[in-house]
């Protein structure tokens, strides 16, 4: 049986092509072309896969970097560069969505997005009025959203915190060690259970506070 061949760099009708060479190294990767025919996708990936140059310059699909698109990397090396240290996909498969998010959150590209920082941390200093005092002045204050759920008692108690900045750690929080820093309320609880004073205030101490009546208006 006489197969046609034709050059490798040209789409013909027969398999495989006229350079052994070059025939081998396609049809490894595509076995079509050896086995059906050598179509245009053969021709083509003899540049593609580096088994001849036929005189063509391999065009590989990009777009830019802050834009999801067809091709793999983007137009520019840089940002490439960066977004691909983080997700190698996107060079070597496809630029989509999460490579483009990738180029902003990690700063390899603006894109013209505002990126939001997170919110500053909760106001530093003593803890008391059943949440932060923060700098110790009525602003620094949480005592309304803090307090909504104990009536009259609380805004006494916030009162107080403005006008002394005596501010100790909540006995309505979970504290990393033993006692919460009131001593009544650590009398009223360690009473019923020791462990609150002598190892942790944890959750159990903290719903003894409101079970025992602990924490009182005077």
């Amino acid at each position: 049986v006489c197969y046609q061949t034709g050059d490798c760099c040209d789409d013909h009708g027969g398999v495989g092509c006229l350079d052994p060479w070059i025939e081998s190294c396609v049809c490894n990767a595509d076995s079509y072309c050896c086995d059906v025919a050598w179509d245009s996708q053969c021709a083509q990936e003899v540049v593609e896969f580096g088994c001849g140059d036929c005189g063509i310059a391999v065009v590989i699909p990009t777009g830019d970097c802050c834009e999801p698109h067809g091709g793999y990397g983007c137009l520019d090396p840089w940002v490439e560069s960066c977004v691909c240290d983080y997700d190698p996909y996107c060079c070597d498969t496809a630029w989509d969505s999460q490579c483009v998010d990738i180029a902003v959150t990690e700063g390899c590209a603006d894109c013209g997005v505002v990126v939001v920082p997170p919110p500053p941390p909760a106001p530093t200093g003593p803890v008391g009025c059943f949440g932060f005092c923060g700098d110790q002045s009525p602003d620094g204050c949480f005592c309304d959203e803090q307090c909504a759920a104990y009536g009259d008692c609380c805004p006494d108690l916030c009162d107080s915190c403005f006008t002394t900045a005596q501010c100790g750690p909540s006995c309505l929080d979970v504290q990393p060690g033993p006692g919460c820093g009131d001593a009544a309320c650590e009398d009223c609880v360690c009473s019923a259970d020791s462990y609150c004073c002598a190892t942790a205030w944890d959750e159990v101490c903290v719903e003894l506070v409101t079970t025992l009546d602990c924490w009182m208006c005077e």
